[in-house]
This record gives C-alpha cells, structure tokens and sequence, in this order.
C-alpha cells in the first residue's frame, strides 16, 4: 500500500475521566505527523457528567483535525461504533483517553498496513512506571491491558484496544464491536473479539509491539477491591465468547463449582495475612477467575447462541436486517 495516499482516523472513547483526558491529549499532540499522511481524531464522548467536555474544547490539537461525537448509550462498544460510522479514515486506529504515545506512534503503528503485510496491527501497551508493582504477575498484569503475554505468540489473533490499527474495509467482514461486552457492560473483550472475528474471516494481525503506549490507569485499580470487580468481570467477558462466538460446551458441569471456593478456602488459610488494600495474591486471582468463569458458562449452557460458531455478525441481527454498516461502507 502507497503511504502517500493513506488517510487515517484515530477514534478515543472517553467516559468521566476528564482529568487523564487532558494529559493524554497534551501527548497526542506530540506525536509527529508525516506529511505523507491525512489524519484525523475522532473524540467520542459517551456520556461523561465531569469537565470532559470543557477539555476537549481547550485542548484543541494543532497537529490534528479534530471532531466530538456524543455517545449517549452506555457502553465502550457503542462509543466505538459510533467512531467506526463518522471515521473518513482508510485505516483506522484505536487508543484510549489515559495513555501517553511515542513521537512516532502513528507512522510506525501503521507501518505494517502501509507495506501491504497485514491488514490488522496489534501495538503495544506499557505500565506506567510509577503505576508498576513488584508484585505483578502476567495476570495481573493483562487486566491492567499490558500486552507483553501476546509477545509469545506465533500468530496473533488477539488486540487490545488502546493501541490497534486495522484496514477499514475490515468491516465490510466485521461491522463493529459486540456491545455486549467491554466498559460498562460485561467489562473486557470487545477488542479481543473483534479481533478474533477478523482473524476468522482471514484478515492477518501483525505485531508491534514496539510500537508502545505508557498506560497511566486511574491508581485505584491497583487495589484489591477493584482486582476482585476486574476478574469477575474479565471471566464473565470470556465466558461469553466461548459460549456465543465458540460454542464451546464441553465437560461443563457444576462439580468444579463446588471445588473452587473449597480450594479457595484452603489456600487463603495456608496464606495468612494474603489480604492487601493493594494488589492480590496471584494464586487467589487465578482460582476466583475460574470460579467466575465456569459459574457464567453454567449460567449460559442453555441459552441460545448469539453467533454461529466463529460468526462475524449476531443471529438476531441478521434475521431482522439490522446488520451495523459504517455509513461511508454503506
């Protein structure tokens, strides 16, 4: 692809976190543009009570055009595709309202598209220095977004939402996020499964993950409280996706919910002292997002699918003709 006629849409959701917001702008506004690109910010603001709005205004971008999009419904996902239907852009860029980038961060994290090699790009995501922990293991740290378990991988079929890129006509396979899940329904995953919705219909994900964005998270979701609300949700996130999108039902019975709390009970007798106002043991993270996890697929077992298996659009969608289409797909 000739980079010299590449245009590109930059979509951030925001919700009440006026005062990151700010701060992640002021970045974003450092970020070099190539003049061999036509780039664009689309802010969408879903329905933010605090000085969201009063920010935007006085962070004006110089580097960027910049439009505001009012996203009533609660919900990351339909902040999303509400970003997806105005974006003019021929690629289109995710990142959140809490992060800082790297002076190159667009050119590079849209390199792999420009060169033909993928049509989807997973960049990648950092702790804040001062928001790291010694004790954070790689779970706890993939529910703070850090990309570093993906690095592994051979092929990718996963990426996060505060730093991706994919190919707009990617939608014409995948029309939009689930907005069933991600902030402010399920919590997590909508990114995740979009992206292993455009893996399926035979889109590539290449990585970046050098390409790295510092993520500046609010501080209190270092704390225990937060951690037991982040893998309830996180496991109730993948639940729905095995259950919906992979149709997965195998050896699924209520014994394991029995053993769970049961293992739970002893090792939190064998760990003394294991409770923290910050952080949580890993050993507890894991066996309460199994719990979580197997008592969601319980719930779901006989419930209708949303999805065929690995589908890109919801049944119920595409039976009444209500499929999401971007406007300038349509």
């Amino acid at each position: 692809m000739d980079a010299r006629t590449i245009s590109v849409s930059i979509i951030m959701t925001t919700r009440n976190r006026a005062a990151h917001l700010k701060a992640t702008l002021e970045s974003l506004a450092k970020v070099e543009i190539p003049d061999s690109l036509t780039c664009e910010l689309i802010i969408v603001d879903n329905g933010s009570s605090d000085d969201t709005a009063m920010v935007i205004q006085e962070n004006i971008l110089p580097n960027l055009v910049t439009t505001v999009l009012q996203e009533r419904r609660t919900g990351q996902a339909f902040a999303r595709n509400s970003g997806l239907n105005a974006a003019a852009g021929e690629i289109i860029v995710f990142t959140d309202d809490d992060v800082r980038f790297p002076e190159y961060w667009i050119s590079r994290l849209c390199r792999p598209i420009f060169a033909g090699e993928a049509d989807a790009v997973a960049g990648g995501i950092h702790i804040a220095p001062e928001l790291e922990r010694p004790w954070m293991h790689p779970m706890h740290r993939a529910l703070l977004a850090e990309t570093k378990r993906l690095e592994s991988e051979d092929t990718l079929h996963e990426m996060v939402g505060a730093n991706m890129a994919f190919l707009r006509d990617a939608l014409v396979d995948v029309p939009q996020f689930d907005t069933e899940l991600g902030p402010g329904a399920l919590g997590f995953a909508d990114d995740s499964l979009f992206a292993l919705q455009l893996c399926q219909s035979g889109r590539k994900i290449a990585p970046a993950f050098d390409v790295s964005v510092e993520h500046h998270f609010d501080k209190r979701r270092l704390n225990r409280t937060d951690f037991l609300s982040a893998i309830r949700r996180s496991a109730a996130s993948w639940a729905y996706i095995t259950h919906h999108w992979e149709h997965d039902s195998r050896n699924l019975s209520v014994l394991p919910l029995f053993k769970r709390p049961l293992r739970l009970h002893y090792e939190r007798l064998r760990h003394p002292g294991y409770k923290t106002a910050e952080g949580i043991p890993e050993w507890e993270l894991r066996i309460l997002w199994d719990f979580y996890y197997l008592q969601r697929r319980v719930i779901l077992k006989n419930k209708p699918q949303n999805y065929d298996w690995h589908g890109q659009v919801k049944r119920e969608a595409r039976r009444n003709g209500t499929v999401f289409i971007p406007s300038r797909l349509s």
